[in-house]
């Protein structure tokens, strides 16, 4: 039997979803970087500072979001008001 629409809707999903968040893992430093750099911040300091946010920022806030999704929602005044605004840009 195969299964239904809403496993191939959720795979996909899925998908989705383990591909952003390995795309921004894999471009983090750069991305730090990048905005460091469109800051002002002097070239030598740029990547120590990248380094960090990567390294140390970026792994813990992951990991605090994926121990604590529920707490983290709230602070932003919920999923879909989150949602809403990551799009209004």
């Amino acid at each position: 039997m195969l299964p239904g629409r809403g496993a191939f809707l959720g795979m996909g999903l899925a998908a989705v979803g383990l591909g952003t968040f390995w795309s921004v893992t894999v471009a983090g430093q750069d991305l730090a970087r990048t905005m460091l750099t469109t800051a002002g911040l002097p070239e030598d300091e740029v990547g120590y500072w990248a380094k960090f946010a990567y390294g140390f920022v970026q792994t813990v806030g992951g990991g605090l979001v994926f121990l604590f999704p529920d707490q983290s929602a709230p602070a932003s005044g919920g999923r879909k008001l989150s949602f809403c605004i990551m799009w209004s840009d």
